[in-house]
């Protein structure tokens, strides 16, 4: 043993060896010490693991065996997730400080078990007195006491090894605590069974499963399997890792309105949740400020680029690390039938990479809002005093559930995370929610109010102004409008530089306080709620409520614009005798559009746009214009193109991965002109339209992509998509009258199964997969070849009408004259693709050791490493589809259909030489090329036979239907540079 003497980093006590240093923490002197909390200024920073002996740590991650002990009841065991930085710290201090790793390998292994234990047990109590001075000297945190805590139902060893409890046989290398390879169950088949088939197919119910799993037993003895999903359940929920995965709590909230009924919040820790996203994604996530500067220009992308996110870290204690929630809600019906609904609550955390946090697995339900007034009648829920006991309701639920966060937001916690105590401080970022939600949050009217908006102070006559210009007389507003109180109004919404006021807290607060019925009214607040949402720092609280500009905002304003140019061409006198083929044409064109990848309108495009989704109503934004070329007078058409094309143009700004400065200024000019145009052609519908959604992305979309980075963070399309599991887990179940009580056992279960498979490696799913290749789909067609080869150039005999009608798969007789000029115009090109085949063939020497006698055509192909089909088919679902690309070249074609050579005239020949037969589109006037800032092209005659790796992309080719009609020789469309 290393002899140099060792000194205690609590009193200053200087020790021979570790061995009599271990014994003076026994010590009356150490103990009169620390708790008297004194500490050497010269205390080194110490992390537990790296200390333990090499062998040690590598038991400690083998060993899965968990056992939770108390250190008051035990001298054997010593619990480190009882004992951050304490006993551990000293014991490593010596070893750091006194000996090398290999003298510290002796020193434990040659050390008595039994007094080691003895000594080090003695010594905890004083320890734990003085725990919170001794872990702000040796961290560096003055800042008071950073609590240490663990997940409120799962085991801490699921998080750390640290967090096992230490006994004697840990230092034992001849000790084996590893479990058995498909525990808790006895056999890979039933682990197989639980984690491929019940977890896999949620919809399922367990009767179902049941009947499965007695037929096996009885079918197939040798195979041994759970007797029910119930037994299989019991076992994971026997097991350390899985013991309270997923599970609820439930509080008391109040009772209803008569009453009678108690009414429970059920809800989960809303920090456990965050533990465990933590524990999945912590290598990924983000929590460092990122203020990317590309061409001396700010960038905007993740959480981490926004102003909020700089603020909020330069308020973090020193070492800290900043946990940023995001908590959704929103109701949804389960059954379908307007009878069933729930109302669930979400969460993520912002660190976690944008593209990650959009999968469902990194959204968790974290509670379930009663639905106590399903019941009550249309009368009962219109009195003032039900909807005053639904906010208390809705905000006491919320209080209960931010609780944690309020708790900690100020210094944090410290948790144990693999190998590293940790400390993080969790904020709460935003809350993205509908228009509907954020108005209940922030006890607001909404759209009826005064004040609709939640973050200024604008009136509700004030909504169509895309700026605020000075008073230009006693009652003239600058738009033309007169207003007796307009100088009032100018007082209480702008700032002395016309700028709009935010609506803040205090000032709100003033209000309420005054217990002024009209004034209270005239801001849009409701009195005598206690709002949840209040008090969470670096988040004011009407800010917490970012508007969703990617999904409602959007949608509402193409639902809006849509149903205002129908209406407009209703309109009275404007277009006699006119307005029904006018909309039957539109009908007609709409039909006629190209359908590309993921992009497809609905079968009737002119419905009431009430029955159309939000995104349809964007897909049909996005083409809007072209239908009406020719339709509308010059006038008409080109006032909706001034409303329209601003409208896309920052849509397409907005689909950038980064937003610049430079964007954000166009951003601002395009939707403030889109504004003016919009109230400007809409005028004859009504004088003024107060729209809250326009307001919003005029006033305010700007500053929330520099408070919070782009839009997309906050979007709420893909918390709705979740809501397809707990409709799912509501028709699977027997019981519909216990919703709640439900849709929290189905998600606990969905929890448990879902760390079942993060804790198994599916290493055979790696192996089994394939690098992907172009491959040709689908087949429509059979030319055979003569084997007669002469420089290169094949000549061909094409098939009897016989063969052709025996070979065509899926031909169609209603649709026989598409698909016959389909035939015919390749039967014409044939000699040309035969001998583009033959000059490509002679110059691949293994071409010539080929019989090739069949020449196939194929409706559809997906290139290597791409999930997009670049179809020619005549025939796709009723109509044809020819893909429109864009060419490594930069020119434009359309693919007119996809050839390979076989050397049989079976499907199982093989595919050679697959190519794509293109014919070009060249621009109507190279002077000129765009027309409403699309590309204006037509068709040409020069075709060639391509590679399918030279097509860069698909684009949306737009007949324009107004020449087309009138000019079928040569067909003119437009590049949709909006499709994307």
């Amino acid at each position: 043993m290393h002899n140099s003497e060792s000194i205690c980093s609590i009193c200053g006590k200087q020790s021979a060896n570790a061995k009599s240093f271990l014994q003076h923490l026994s010590s009356k002197r150490h103990k009169d010490a620390a708790a008297a909390g004194l500490s050497n200024s010269n205390n080194r920073i110490v992390t537990p693991l790296k200390r333990l002996h090499s062998e040690n740590i590598s038991q400690f991650e083998t060993t899965q065996h968990r056992q939770q002990q108390n250190i008051g009841n035990s001298l054997v065991g010593v619990s480190l997730d009882s004992m951050p930085l304490r006993l551990a710290d000293s014991r490593a201090s010596i070893m750091e400080e006194q000996m090398t790793d290999h003298e510290t390998d002796n020193f434990i292994a040659e050390s008595d078990p039994d007094a080691f234990n003895t000594i080090v047990n003695e010594s905890i109590p004083t320890l734990l007195a003085n725990e919170d001075s001794l872990l702000s000297e040796s961290v560096g945190l003055r800042t008071g006491q950073i609590p240490l805590i663990q997940h409120s139902t799962l085991h801490g060893s699921n998080f750390s090894l640290l967090n096992q409890t230490i006994e004697p046989s840990v230092f034992d290398a001849t000790a084996n605590l590893k479990y058995p390879p498909y525990h808790p169950f006895d056999n890979q088949p039933s682990q197989d069974f639980m984690l491929h088939l019940v977890s896999k197919f949620p919809s399922v119910s367990n009767p179902v499963w049941n009947a499965v799993l007695s037929f096996i037993q009885k079918n197939a003895m040798e195979l041994k399997l759970p007797t029910s999903v119930e037994s299989g359940m019991n076992l994971l929920n026997s097991d350390d890792r899985y013991i309270g995965a997923g599970k609820y709590q439930k509080q008391s909230v109040g009772n209803s309105p008569d009453g009678g009924k108690e009414i429970f919040f059920h809800y989960r820790n809303i920090l456990d949740c965050g533990m465990e996203l933590l524990q999945k994604y912590y290598p990924d996530m983000a929590f460092t400020s990122d203020s990317a500067i590309v061409g001396n220009e700010k960038m905007y992308g993740e959480y981490n680029t926004g102003n909020w996110w700089e603020a909020q870290v330069r308020s973090l204690p020193p070492g800290a690390k900043l946990l940023a929630f995001e908590v959704y809600s929103d109701a949804t019906e389960l059954d379908g039938g307007h009878k069933t609904s729930g109302h669930p609550i979400y969460m993520s955390l912002c660190n976690i990479p944008r593209q990650q946090r959009n999968k469902p697995e990194s959204k968790v339900a974290v509670g379930f809002l009663p639905k106590w007034y399903s019941t009550s009648s249309s009368a009962e829920k219109d009195t003032e005093s039900f909807k005053k006991k639904k906010r208390d309701i809705f905000h006491k639920c919320y209080e209960i559930l931010l609780a944690p966060i309020k708790k900690y937001q100020e210094k944090g916690f410290r948790m144990y995370l693999d190998v590293e105590l940790l400390h993080f401080v969790p904020r709460l970022c935003c809350c993205p929610a509908d228009q509907q939600e954020h108005t209940a949050s922030a006890l607001l009217y909404g759209p009826a109010g005064n004040m609709p908006c939640i973050e200024c102070l604008i009136i509700w006559g004030y909504l169509h102004f895309a700026e605020f210009p000075p008073l230009l007389g006693p009652h003239d507003l600058g738009y033309g409008i007169e207003d007796e109180n307009h100088e009032d109004n100018y007082n209480l919404m702008l700032d002395y530089d016309f700028k709009l006021r935010p609506r803040r807290e205090d000032d709100m607060n003033r209000i309420l306080n005054s217990r002024n019925a009209e004034k209270i009214k005239k801001y849009s607040l409701y009195s005598g709620t206690k709002n949840a949402f209040s008090g969470f720092l670096g988040s004011p609280l009407y800010q917490l409520f970012p508007s969703d500009y990617m999904l409602h905002d959007l949608a509402g304003l193409n639902k809006t614009i849509f149903e205002y140019t129908i209406e407009m061409i209703e309109l009275k006198g404007r277009y006699p005798r006119k307005a029904a083929l006018i909309k039957r044409k539109l009908a007609e064109r709409f039909r006629s559009m190209p359908v590309c990848y993921n992009f497809r309108l609905p079968t009737n495009s002119i419905t009431d746009s009430t029955n159309l989704t939000s995104k349809e109503r964007d897909r049909i934004s996005k083409v809007l214009l072209f239908p009406f070329v020719g339709l509308l007078t010059d006038q008409d058409f080109i006032g909706l193109s001034e409303v329209i094309l601003p409208f896309l143009k920052f849509q397409k700004v907005l689909n950038l991965d980064l937003i610049s400065e430079s964007d954000l200024d166009q951003i601002q000019a395009l939707t403030k002109q889109f504004c003016v145009n919009f109230d400007k052609f809409y005028a004859p519908l009504r004088n003024q339209h107060q729209i809250p959604k326009l307001h919003g992305i005029v006033h305010h979309l700007c500053d929330a992509i520099r408070n919070r980075g782009h839009p997309k963070n906050w979007g709420c399309s893909m918390y709705e998509h979740n809501h397809r599991f707990i409709k799912e887990d509501y028709k699977r179940r027997a019981n519909k009258k216990a919703v709640v009580e439900g849709l929290t056992q189905s998600t606990t279960r969905r929890t448990v199964l879902a760390r079942l498979d993060d804790s198994v490696d599916d290493k055979e799913s790696e192996d089994l997969q394939a690098i992907p290749e172009t491959r040709f789909c689908g087949y429509l067609h059979l030319v055979q070849i003569e084997e007669v080869r002469h420089n290169g150039i094949f000549s061909f005999t094409s098939e009897s009408q016989e063969d052709l009608e025996s070979e065509n798969d899926g031909h169609d007789n209603g649709h026989s004259s598409v698909f016959d000029r389909f035939l015919k115009n390749i039967m014409e090109d044939l000699p040309k693709i035969l001998d583009l085949f033959g000059a490509i063939a002679s110059n691949i020497s293994m071409m010539p050791d080929k019989d090739f006698k069949w020449l196939k055509v194929h409706s559809s192909a997906v290139k290597a490493f791409e999930s997009r089909r670049i179809m020619a088919n005549p025939n796709y679902h009723g109509t044809s589809r020819f893909t429109d690309v864009k060419l490594e070249s930069g020119e434009y074609a359309r693919v007119q259909g996809l050839i390979s050579l076989s050397l049989l005239k079976k499907r199982e020949g093989g595919v050679y030489l697959p190519r794509a037969w293109v014919q070009y589109f060249v621009f109507v006037d190279n002077q000129s090329p765009t027309k409403y800032d699309c590309n204006y092209v037509q068709l040409s005659n020069r075709k060639d036979l391509i590679h399918l790796e030279k097509i860069e992309e698909e684009v949306m080719m737009i007949p324009d239907f107004d020449w087309n009609e009138k000019n079928s020789s040569t067909l003119r469309f437009f590049e949709n540079t909006f499709y994307f």
